[in-house]
């Protein structure tokens, strides 16, 4: 049974209502109305399209949660954990340029990419963190692949990043400082799974860094949505 104490605070922390009705039910417990049996794919209201493969449920997250008001054509973007491609194709469609990087889900990025017969968007089969290579799982899905710190994500991307859209389980706690020269705008969600890592010292290196930001804490308070942007 759900606490009314948490309810009105999960509705208090969301942008809108549609929101804080995307949060409640965001559970495995809780399957899509859509039967992938009889529908194979969906076009949204953008006229972007994505197979209903495992995940696509995120799809919608991606566009309630992340703000590309600010995003124009002459930006390059960076996706870390672009999962299917929710934010990776909606990015695609202002950006200049976007590096999708997605360890875990990269068959089903590449269907949704290819489906939509985008040239602007280059996809990395890779995880960030500490570099070396790592079994990562993802809802029962692992695989073992590449990982490389930020910036030498970013010297793969052409050396420069604008917009940086993160969401990779609490690998972004490897971001460092020097990881974030260039980057005027970053769009994401925290994690603090174990405790380890509260969502001040992510924080507090982003304002060290000359950047300003809001941040929606999740109900539960082991997630967090984080705007930000240079002053």
């Amino acid at each position: 049974m759900w606490d009314i104490k948490y309810l009105i605070q999960d509705l208090l922390r969301a942008r809108n209502f549609q929101q804080f009705i995307n949060n409640r039910f965001k559970s495995d417990l809780c399957p899509s109305p859509i039967d992938r049996n009889l529908v194979e794919r969906v076009v949204l209201s953008d006229g972007n399209m994505y197979y209903t493969d495992p995940d696509y449920d995120t799809i919608a997250e991606s566009y309630f949660d992340y703000n590309i008001s600010e995003l124009d054509s002459d930006m390059i973007v960076l996706d870390i954990g672009a999962n299917v491609g929710g934010f990776t194709l909606r990015a695609a469609r202002k950006a200049k340029h976007v590096y999708a990087v997605e360890p875990v889900m990269g068959e089903y990025l590449r269907k949704n990419i290819a489906l939509n017969d985008v040239a602007n968007i280059t996809q990395l089969d890779c995880g960030v963190g500490i570099e070396g290579v790592c079994a990562i799982e993802w809802h029962g899905a692992i695989n073992n692949c590449a990982v490389y710190p930020l910036d030498e994500i970013i010297c793969m991307c052409g050396g420069e990043i604008d917009f940086l859209k993160i969401d990779c389980e609490g690998c972004e706690h490897s971001i460092q400082k020097h990881h974030l020269k260039g980057i005027q705008y970053i769009e994401g969600e925290l994690h603090n799974f174990t405790g380890v890592h509260p969502f001040s010292d992510f924080c507090n290196m982003l304002d060290s860094c000359g950047f300003d930001y809001t941040l929606d804490v999740h109900y539960a308070g082991d997630t967090a949505l984080l705007h930000a942007y240079r002053r």
